[in-house]
């Protein structure tokens, strides 16, 4: 079909509850990616994602080695739920995060976004509570991916 839209790199229709928040940032990342494999890091703009959106963001800068990132920001719904602040740690430095960071690693290598979700390992004693993720690449001039935003949805009931 000729005419049709393009599809979205993110099949949110195989998980339930995905909340309008979530599609609505990966409908903005797709939107300014155009018909590049990733939108350049220039590209953030927190006026454009859904207001929402902005108390669950996570934006992390991609070390030289692509092999860990630094938290350059955490919204206030994270630190309010898990008590902590991220901003300015190493994802490889904060307990429990293993995974999180494995798929980060994956990100950048594959230049695709992802969406999934763990329990909440790396919040000391909230591994009760699950969550999602939607995982957004963003490049330098370079071409490589230089920023990721991530976008959180903890589950509480």
């Amino acid at each position: 079909m000729p005419n049709a839209a393009p599809q979205s790199l993110v099949q949110f229709d195989a998980f339930e509850n995905v909340p309008d928040y979530l599609i609505e940032t990966m409908t903005y990342w797709e939107s300014v990616r155009g018909g590049q494999k990733v939108p350049h890091v220039s590209a953030i703009d927190p006026t454009s994602l859904p207001t929402e959106a902005l108390r669950w963001i996570a934006v992390f800068e991609v070390m030289e080695s692509e092999k860990d990132f630094k938290v350059r920001l955490a919204g206030t719904g994270i630190t309010g739920l898990t008590g902590r602040e991220f901003t300015g740690m190493r994802v490889s430095e904060i307990p429990g995060s293993e995974r999180g960071l494995a798929r980060m690693i994956r990100c950048v290598e594959e230049q695709r976004p992802y969406y999934s979700g763990d329990p909440l390992e790396w919040s000391l004693g909230q591994e009760h509570i699950n969550y999602s993720v939607l995982c957004l690449p963003f490049c330098d001039d370079a071409g490589k991916v230089s920023r990721i935003v991530m976008v959180f949805k903890f589950h509480l009931d």
